[in-house]
């Protein structure tokens, strides 16, 4: 879901739809998510816990948007899925640990970053941690005519010539 998060711009045009928003004080998004608005801040909270704090813009950067996330404790697969689902970033799970991918900017030479999902880590529109120093697993570099099959069949090739011979 990388790249096509619920930003704040979304957020904002459901919230103003929906007539119900301002006398609920909510708008349902599905079963028991539902958003919120928090002074400019958007929440998304999962059973009254907030999830998902979205941002219009984030002091310490260059002023762009950025999203707070939290599982409040409950590291259940909904609420994996619901953060994975309305952030910018992937979550799985990793030996009992939650595991996020960011993207790098395009150009930048670099694919994607694997970092531990921490409660209240802060994230910009590429799910790149902007909140401090992050738990780092890896970091993929793009690799242009990347063919892993032909690479495999090569090496093949050669082990069995020098086999052969």
């Amino acid at each position: 879901m990388i790249g096509s998060a619920f930003d704040y711009m979304r957020a904002r045009d459901l919230w103003e739809q929906k007539r119900s928003a301002e006398r609920l004080g909510f708008v349902r998004l599905e079963g028991n998510t539902v958003l919120q608005k928090s002074g400019d801040n958007f929440v998304i909270k999962f059973h009254d816990c907030p999830i998902i704090v979205i941002h219009p813009y984030w002091p310490d950067t260059s002023g762009g948007p950025a999203w707070t996330l939290s599982g409040c404790g409950y590291k259940t697969a909904t609420t994996k899925q619901r953060i994975g689902y309305y952030a910018p970033i992937e979550l799985y799970q990793k030996l009992g640990k939650w595991v996020a991918v960011g993207m790098y900017p395009s150009g930048s030479g670099r694919d994607s970053v694997e970092y531990y999902f921490k409660d209240k880590m802060v994230v910009n529109e590429f799910g790149m941690r902007i909140d401090d120093s992050a738990d780092f697993i890896e970091s993929k570099r793009v690799r242009k005519n990347h063919q892993p099959a032909a690479t495999i069949i090569q090496l093949i090739r050669k082990a069995l010539q020098g086999l052969a011979s």
